[in-house]
């Protein structure tokens, strides 16, 4: 009984430097990302949220300047809606392609300018398209700094 209890032991001491993580995170550093919007601004692509931004050239080099720029380290585990204005529709592909995001994410399609009340906006209105299922995306259509689903 004595050599089993010792042998659990050692499996658990090896499962446990097996498994472990590599880096540590400091829970207090984690920025929880609900709502990602991107957009195109002179010419570059901008991806933000509430606390995040990152701007670069395509989808790619704009996730890699917000997770580099950001006062802590991005998840993005917690992401639910993704909202993407037509002047940024050729980042799709390369979004839908994105392990970082969850499939269960929920897409918009925005003609207009995002803004603050933006991620209001949806977190009221749910999509029916997802990352998983990207039929039928809702517009949310903007006038005078007001949201409608068109």
């Amino acid at each position: 009984m004595r050599a089993f209890a010792a042998l659990m032991g050692l499996f658990l001491i090896l499962a446990a430097l097996i498994y472990a993580p590599g880096a540590r995170t400091d829970l207090g550093s984690l920025l929880p990302v609900e709502t990602l919007c991107v957009t195109r601004e002179r010419g570059r692509v901008v991806v933000s949220g509430r606390e995040v931004c990152g701007e670069g050239r395509d989808w790619a080099s704009a996730m890699e300047n917000l997770e580099a720029t950001a006062s802590g380290t991005v998840f993005l585990e917690t992401a639910d809606r993704l909202i993407v204005a037509e002047n940024a529709a050729d980042c799709f592909p390369a979004i839908c392609r994105d392990e970082r995001l969850r499939p269960a994410v929920q897409l918009y399609w925005l003609r207009g300018r995002g803004g603050a009340a933006l991620e209001d906006f949806t977190a009221a209105h749910e999509s029916p398209a997802t990352l998983a299922e990207p039929e039928d995306i809702p517009v949310i259509l903007e006038e005078h700094g007001r949201y409608r689903l068109g």
